[in-house]
């Protein structure tokens, strides 16, 4: 059955603006009632990795549920959202049609009852209409116009009032975020300055130590075998390179949460990079301080990926 040709004019809802960044969590709810009907329309979202979309709406609804769908989908790009309308009605009007098929059988086997037992009479409308299965119903309504637009309006505020809470809760995520960020940069900015110093030392120690075995052994050590040694070790945990592109990555990651358009994948790529990195600059640098740095810079991290997985 078609919709009534009367409806609310839906404006078309935008995405997110930049800036504004929104978590999957959120509830809103809206109520719409007249002298003889009302509507009520709750909708929550939790996390998923796409948009699933579940409509709970009653008999009355079912012929509109691609319509009251595509009134979600404007406004929400990713989550597990589920809809509940409630609606009551004195003036919608349940469509029945009639079955053929079960017409024909009953008056045929009635006909058929007359000429075996010789009966009177021919079977009538009322008698017909009383059988079994005759009318069925599609489980939808004719829908007042009023009352659909008031559907429209219900269950638009409640989509309203979960994304404004997407963004209230988003906004308090992001803030979490860029502190745990800006921790993992100053993390990045001590393993910057300790990174020179450890090929300066490794130098100190192995000079010490051949200055000890030359004490205790004839053989001589030359000062270009020192130099080749140390080259060898600073070349090996040289992390320059990772430094680098992490520094680019978070520099990434801010500027993704500054657009505020579905960020939620791109940080969550973009932090499995920067773990690449911290991981990297972990097992390069021989150094119990860097290596110590390196835990905290990862537990910030796995933080940030718990925070990522709730936006949108």
């Amino acid at each position: 059955m078609a919709a009534p040709k009367t409806q609310v004019a839906m404006r078309k809802p935008k995405p997110a603006a930049a800036g504004i960044v929104r978590s999957m969590t959120g509830f809103g709810k809206s109520t719409r009632t007249g002298e003889s009907w009302s509507v009520t329309a709750e909708i929550r979202s939790v996390n998923h990795r796409f948009l699933k979309v579940t409509l709970k709406l009653p008999g009355a609804l079912q012929a509109y549920d691609a319509r009251i769908e595509d009134i979600v989908k404007r406004r929400v790009a990713r989550g597990s959202v589920t809809l509940a309308v409630r609606y009551e009605s004195a003036n919608a009007r349940a469509v029945f049609h009639v079955d053929p098929a079960s017409v024909r059988g009953y008056v045929d086997a009635l006909r058929n009852l007359k000429e075996t037992y010789d009966l009177s009479g021919e079977p009538s409308l009322e008698l017909v209409a009383d059988m079994p299965g005759i009318f069925q119903s599609n489980g939808a309504a004719e829908l007042p116009a009023n009352e659909w637009t008031a559907i429209q309006e219900a269950v638009g505020e409640a989509v309203d009032r979960l994304v404004a809470m997407r963004e209230t809760e988003g906004s308090k995520l992001t803030s979490e975020i860029r502190d745990r960020q800006r921790a993992i940069g100053k993390t990045l900015a001590q393993v910057k300055k300790r990174a020179p110093r450890v090929v300066r030392e490794y130098h100190d120690k192995l000079r010490e130590r051949a200055s000890a075995l030359l004490q205790s052994s004839p053989l001589a050590i030359k000062e270009e075998d020192l130099r080749r040694d140390v080259a060898i070790f600073a070349d090996r945990c040289d992390v320059t390179e990772e430094i680098a592109r992490l520094d680019s990555h978070l520099a990434q990651f801010e500027s993704v949460i500054a657009s505020g358009r579905e960020v939620g994948r791109r940080l969550d790529f973009l932090l499995q990079e920067v773990f690449r990195e911290v991981n990297t600059i972990g097992s390069k640098a021989s150094d119990a301080e860097i290596a110590h740095a390196v835990v905290e810079a990862k537990a910030e991290i796995e933080k940030i990926r718990e925070q990522v997985q709730n936006l949108e």
